[in-house]
């Protein structure tokens, strides 16, 4: 630890705050590092689709179909001579979208249930652990297969089934972390100096106890972005041919892998690299944030 040099001649140990310790611990990690790097550069790909992949996405061109890949076209083209390129760069719009929503919808409802239950305990806690469990034991493919078929299948579809399903772990995660916090000191010196319910948990309980709920959600991303495109592979997600689904993109090209590979294999890796990104910034922040590495 660095030291100071105090009015007496003393050295000191400096003192950090959280957010600048937990930013030195994860520049020091390189696998975070190429986490942060690898979902800048799928984020810079999103917001700027439309400037880096200026090919239709849509329709059918004869003249240019099932092309391998070229200056003229990086990724090769498919059976209707659609830029692949065009499709993946458009495809993570798609993904980061659907990550994006579930992960904010899940904090939302986990964080209100988890925190109901936590904080006051009781038959609130017992009739909201019970509901939980029920989520929990029920199988989140099939759920999710059933709910997104009975919504009409799209986007909003495959968001809302994914979040009904994905909850429960945020739940149950927050519930244990507010029910640690709510029984110390400050939170009674709080309570004692008159504090109502809605002002301690979001004054004292909520920013002590929400990081690693944090840190879980942010790990879930991936599986998100996974979970979709696994959906629209097996027909149950997005199945629109002018949004470019990269599991849609997947499935459609299938039957050409022995003698069009490449077709698969851009938007796979395309998955891939976006999944593994999330997955190694979410390890850099839970190493970054354990109070036992420090």
């Amino acid at each position: 630890m660095a030291t100071v040099e105090t009015s007496a001649g003393v050295a000191a140990p400096e003192v950090r705050s959280l957010r600048g310790e937990t930013w030195r611990r994860l520049r020091r990690n390189r696998m975070a590092i190429a986490g942060i790097a690898i979902i800048a550069l799928v984020a810079l790909a999103a917001i700027f689709a439309d400037l880096i992949a200026t090919q239709p996405t849509e329709g059918f061109f004869a003249d240019q179909a099932r092309e391998s890949p070229s200056a003229r076209h990086w990724f090769g083209t498919d059976q209707l001579g659609l830029d692949l390129f065009s499709r993946v760069v458009h495809g993570t719009r798609i993904s980061l979208m659907v990550g994006f929503s579930v992960v904010a919808s899940i904090l939302l409802v986990g964080i209100v249930v988890g925190g109901a239950a936590g904080y006051f305990g009781g038959i609130a806690d017992t009739l909201l652990s019970r509901l939980i469990d029920v989520f929990l034991g029920f199988p989140f493919l099939v759920g999710t297969i059933i709910l997104v078929t009975a919504l009409g299948g799209g986007k909003m579809a495959v968001i809302v089934a994914i979040a009904f399903f994905s909850w429960p772990g945020i739940a149950r995660l927050f519930r244990g972390s507010v029910i640690s916090i709510r029984g110390s000191e400050y939170v009674e010196a709080a309570r004692a100096l008159g504090a109502g319910h809605l002002r301690m948990f979001f004054r004292h309980v909520l920013p002590n106890s929400v990081t690693p709920t944090l840190v879980y959600a942010f790990a879930l991303i991936p599986t998100t972005i996974i979970a979709e495109a696994a959906l629209s592979f097996l027909g149950f997600g997005i199945q629109n041919p002018a949004e470019p689904s990269w599991g849609l993109m997947i499935a459609r090209y299938r039957p050409l892998i022995q003698t069009e590979p490449h077709l698969v294999i851009f938007p796979g890796m395309a998955l891939t690299m976006t999944a593994m990104g999330f997955i190694l910034l979410g390890d850099g922040l839970r190493d970054a944030l354990d109070p036992r590495l420090r």
